[in-house]
């Protein structure tokens, strides 16, 4: 059993890893319909993914506050609740932190940068089905 702490806490993780997943994803198909539809320059859709690689990283802070100290406990025994091992959510977390670093240094000055860019993420973030497939 867990506390509604431990819950939270476990819940929030998965809501939040599983959000990232699906943005990253969802941004990189974007990158790639709008090199095509020329919407917007090579120039600006750079920006864009750097700007969004950007705070990728950023949205990834809290596992460093939560994978430390009293709360790495406190999300351990959450997710033990919900039957979810920790190693688990840890190499969810490096596979996107890894993809969205390697996104913000990647080229994207060519059509082809951005394309190469969009289609590691696509290639590296995993595709989880969920009720809104």
């Amino acid at each position: 059993m867990a506390t509604l702490e431990e819950y939270t806490l476990a819940r929030d993780t998965v809501q939040n890893v599983e959000g990232l997943r699906r943005d990253m994803r969802r941004n990189a198909a974007g990158y790639k319909a709008d090199r095509l539809s020329s919407r917007l320059s090579i120039a600006q859709l750079g920006q864009v993914m750097a700007q969004d690689a950007s705070e990728y990283v950023r949205r990834l802070g809290w596992q460093d506050r939560v994978d430390t100290g009293a709360l790495r406990l406190t999300l351990a025994n959450g997710l033990a609740a919900l039957g979810i091992p920790p190693t688990e959510v840890r190499a969810a977390v490096s596979e996107l932190k890894t993809t969205a670093t390697a996104l913000r240094d990647a080229p994207k000055e060519t059509a082809a940068d951005i394309d190469a860019a969009a289609d590691a993420v696509l290639a590296t973030v995993a595709q989880h089905e969920t009720v809104w497939n």
